[in-house]
């Protein structure tokens, strides 16, 4: 492997016909063409405000100070504590980002996966976004608060936990896909319906945040207020300590309260679990009526 490193000036870099590492010194407006083999592009702009970093290509990418990069397989990028936005497809290789502090953004678009794409995202400080597909692909992106990711035809998992100051858009694409999200840290009100109908959009009321083309949730809460509704297919309902409404929609549901619930299965054969082991009060449960 040939190491090519520029300086803190306007560099042109010109990679081997082999596998290259090409470093930045972290300024200027610098060219940068891996050539062939697999490529790894480096660089470190903590000194610059307000980037945007967006994949044009495979293996191309451009830099809103004027730095563009072609055939790199691989990008390591650190910025500063500006709004920094980044629009990424696929790489080809695997691609690592540190947005560092700021409110920062990432978009991908990994709509043309040849495989099932697996998507985990937690916001809580310092947040994390992790994406890859089958073993090809991957993109690790660090202190991102506002996150786009699209995906492609097959069946795909997203896991999101999140507290306060979370937002997501999900949009599964094609496939059976399928979300698990964790907001057992967050006292924040959870205001939430499924609609599994390809093509639509579920949003998360108040926060912004939305899923799309997702058929099937896993959703836990915290000690908030919460009102969750599923979907036309098997969901997984489970809400905290406040007072809660609850109803699994269509499909065979497992729905589990802590709070002040108000529960209702909805179609299909669901199950219902109350856990109150940390309660001190005197507690009584009575079936008013057979189960329809």
């Amino acid at each position: 492997m040939a190491f090519i490193l520029g300086t803190s000036g306007n560099d042109l870099l010109l990679g081997t016909p082999g596998d290259d590492y090409l470093g930045d010194g972290g300024g200027g407006v610098d060219t940068i063409d891996g050539g062939a083999g697999n490529d790894q592009w480096r660089d470190d702009l903590t000194s610059n405000a307000d980037l945007t970093f967006s994949q044009t290509g495979g293996g191309s990418y451009v830099l809103s100070n004027g730095t563009t990069l072609t055939n790199v397989e691989s990008v390591n990028l650190t910025t500063g504590s500006g709004d920094d936005t980044f629009n990424v497809m696929l790489p080809l290789g695997s691609d690592f980002i540190d947005a560092g502090a700021g409110n920062n953004a990432i978009n991908i678009n990994a709509s043309s996966a040849s495989a099932a794409t697996s998507v985990s995202y937690d916001s809580i400080a310092p947040s994390i976004l992790s994406l890859s597909v089958g073993l090809g692909s991957s993109i690790t992106a660090y202190s991102v608060n506002n996150i786009s990711v699209t995906t492609g035809a097959f069946d795909d998992n997203f896991v999101i936990v999140g507290g306060q100051g979370r937002h997501f858009a999900i949009d599964g694409g094609g496939g059976a896909n399928y979300a698990h999200l964790d907001f057992s840290a967050d006292a924040t009100p959870v205001d939430f319906t499924l609609n599994s109908a390809p093509g639509s959009i579920s949003y998360f009321a108040g926060d912004g945040s939305s899923l799309k083309n997702i058929g099937r949730v896993e959703i836990k809460t915290g000690s908030g207020d919460d009102q969750l509704t599923g979907g036309d297919q098997s969901d997984a309902l489970e809400v905290g300590t406040g007072h809660n409404v609850l109803n699994g929609g269509a499909g065979d549901d497992w729905l589990v309260g802590r709070g002040v619930d108000t529960v209702d299965g909805g179609t299909g054969n669901d199950a219902w679990s109350g856990d109150y082991g940390t309660s001190t009060a005197n507690l009584t449960f009575t079936q008013t009526s057979a189960s329809s």
